[in-house]
């Protein structure tokens, strides 16, 4: 018997294979039919991976897309494509999972407008895997679904409760065009920093300062200045987040300016982001002005705005370091929160020679946190060999 008979009869068995009674059967022939390899036309691989894809069992379902997942752009046909759409409703999730995955690796033939809608679909899924598959996808086509249902539901998918959901559904939005950098989408994004953690918020940021990537730092200010009139608390914490990423490039005056009406915002979140900002452009934001914004700070009913306060007059260390400042801070030694009071001592011993007075050291260290303050009380109050 000739090499492509006995090629044909394996075919013909394993097409069998996939009408047997058992399923453990029939998903076991879907993964042989890849395993065939170049000795088979490729349509009669797919002929069979087809009648997989419709199997009464959900293994053997999952089987046959995993299949043509493995084969990649081997398996970019439209009936194929057709079928796999047809599979990204199916009722078990694993399934759907299976189906979205080998459409996203089937290159440019599966990046149609009907493959777009069907994503979009995906999206309300119940299964995160799924979302964040569709999120990912979406990203990968890019200007090719930068339409507004596209990017509406992208936002939406931002604040959902999976991490990595928001992850992709982030970067996805990174991948649009230019032109896609609406205020909701950057509205969207600083959103995504306020309800983040870790590696994510981190994306976000990164998304909502380089979306327009050819934007001069002037312009990336200036729409993040123009969030923090949003009604959205949330935008207005996500715009000063992204304002302290900026550090010291966010140091205009205009900036600053905003920051100090943030320091008197009605919601304490925003409060503690707006302190935040001049914690990360230290000295910069040392006037008076600033200062003044940062005592009342102190006075906060929030302790975590307190605490955020202390670190910020801190970072300005002897530019800030004022009677008042120091007298403010010797209070804050006393505050109920001892993250507070940590904080008030680290910012004493930022500030230099003028906050070395006898009261100082006698309130340090009758206080817990004296150790904290060892180091620099040793050499403020023990003269120098030299």
């Amino acid at each position: 018997m000739g090499e492509k008979a006995a090629t044909n009869e394996v075919i013909n068995e394993l097409f069998k294979a996939l009408r047997d009674i058992d399923a453990d059967v029939r998903s076991v022939a879907c993964g042989a039919l890849c395993a065939t390899g170049e000795k088979v036309a490729i349509n009669k691989v797919l002929e069979g991976l087809l009648i997989g894809l419709e199997d009464t069992d959900e293994t053997v379902r999952y089987a046959a897309g995993e299949t043509l997942l493995n084969m990649r752009e081997k398996a970019a046909t439209d009936a194929v494509i057709n079928k796999l759409l047809i599979v990204l409703g199916d009722k078990v999730d694993y399934v759907r999972d299976v189906a979205c995955a080998a459409l996203y690796y089937m290159g440019d033939k599966a990046r149609t407008s009907e493959v777009i809608n069907r994503l979009l679909i995906a999206l309300d899924d119940t299964n995160a895997y799924i979302k964040l598959g569709a999120c990912k996808f979406l990203g990968k086509i890019g200007e090719e679904a930068a339409t507004a249902t596209v990017i509406n539901k992208l936002l939406i998918a931002t604040e959902d409760k999976n991490d990595a959901v928001r992850h992709a559904a982030c970067e996805a939005l990174l991948n649009m065009p230019e032109e896609a950098a609406t205020d909701g989408v950057i509205n969207g994004l600083l959103i995504a920093l306020v309800n983040t953690i870790g590696h994510i918020r981190h994306a976000a940021c990164e998304d909502s300062l380089n979306i327009a990537e050819n934007a001069t730092t002037s312009e990336v200010v200036n729409r993040l200045l123009s969030a923090l009139e949003n009604t959205n608390a949330y935008v207005r914490v996500g715009a000063y987040l992204a304002l302290g990423q900026m550090g010291e490039e966010a140091a205009t005056t205009t900036a600053i300016n905003r920051v100090l009406d943030g320091l008197a915002d009605p919601d304490d979140v925003v409060r503690h982001a707006a302190c935040g900002v001049l914690v990360e452009i230290g000295e910069k934001a040392a006037t008076d002005v600033v200062i003044k914004g940062l005592l009342i700070g102190l006075q906060d009913t929030v302790d975590y705005v307190r605490h955020v306060a202390c670190e910020a007059l801190g970072k300005m260390g002897k530019k800030a370091a004022t009677d008042e400042v120091i007298n403010r801070l010797l209070s804050a030694l006393k505050d109920s929160n001892n993250a507070v009071k940590l904080a008030a001592s680290k910012a004493l011993g930022k500030m230099g020679g003028k906050a070395a007075t006898s009261e100082v050291i006698e309130v340090l260290l009758d206080t817990y946190y004296a150790n904290e303050m060892e180091e620099w009380l040793y050499e403020k109050t023990w003269p120098t060999t030299s």
